[in-house]
């Protein structure tokens, strides 16, 4: 009785086993890559929606910037035509200093000019809309 031959099926033995390899190689790399692309499409999906939000976001602050200018210079002409109808009362009241209140008119509207000057808000608009 003689030892039996080691030699014998070795390389179809050890192919299968390479094969089997292989395999389980494969499997997890596809497993894994899969688990990526849809982590990066997430990601992705993630990104574009706050992009947009943030766009959305924005369109909002600079139409609110708009409106405030316009409000402001709402203010800024009823100011002027009130002060001016003051004046107007105040020369009827009083002819005889008419000079000495336009003066202080015109003192007056560089006052309210430096404090709340009028704006140019299609400027304002183009300006923060424009990319």
């Amino acid at each position: 009785m003689g030892l039996p031959d080691r030699r014998k099926d070795t390389y179809e033995a050890h192919e299968a086993r390479l094969d089997l390899h292989l395999k389980e190689v494969e499997d997890k790399l596809s497993k894994w890559l899969r688990l990526g692309l849809i982590a990066f499409t997430v990601i992705g999906l993630a990104c574009t929606i706050a992009i947009a939000g943030f766009g959305i976001v924005l369109m909002e602050i600079q139409n609110q910037r708009f409106e405030n200018c316009m409000a402001q210079n709402t203010r800024h002409d009823n100011t002027l035509r009130e002060l001016e109808n003051a004046q107007e009362e105040a020369i009827k009241k009083r002819p005889e200093i008419e000079d000495r209140i336009r003066e202080g008119q015109e003192a007056n509207e560089k006052i309210i000019n430096a404090i709340a000057p009028k704006l140019n808000c299609e400027k304002i608009k183009r300006f923060t809309l424009s990319p």
